[in-house]
């Protein structure tokens, strides 16, 4: 398109310079309207080229914001994921501590029952020895 306005504008050049030294103010007109609609269209083809670096440049900025919303909710559900991960690993790790307290009751449960037990059968058995 700039090839076809250049040429339209020293064509409206060429025309205005012949029809100055020809004498003919019509041709002269012609020329400096050529060169002048040359000038206006190339103009506008420079405005739309700008026009369009500025839509690309908005869709980038868009596809960019775009990109850092994504990145932050990717981060955010990363951090929820960790934060679930170590809420369960405390859990667990409450569940094994109360889970081990059971055990050493238990067990010291069983102690006292045998130790019981043993005091019993050592009562019993100094019973019979003296009957």
């Amino acid at each position: 398109m700039t090839d076809g306005r250049f040429l339209d504008r020293v064509k409206g050049k060429a025309k205005e310079w012949a029809g100055e030294l020809a004498g003919d103010g019509d041709l002269a007109r012609e020329g400096r309207l050529d060169h002048a609609h040359g000038a206006a269209e190339a103009e506008a083809d420079r405005q739309d080229a700008r026009a369009d670096r500025k839509a690309q440049q908005a869709e980038v900025e868009a596809e960019r914001r775009k990109l850092a919303v994504e990145s932050q909710r990717l981060a955010n559900d990363e951090r929820t994921e960790r934060r679930e991960r170590q809420i369960e690993q405390r859990a667990e790790m409450d569940e094994a501590r109360v889970l081990a307290e059971h055990a050493r009751q238990a067990a010291s449960d069983d102690r006292s029952a045998r130790q019981a037990e043993q005091t019993a059968d050592a009562l019993r058995a100094a019973r019979e020895q003296r009957s």
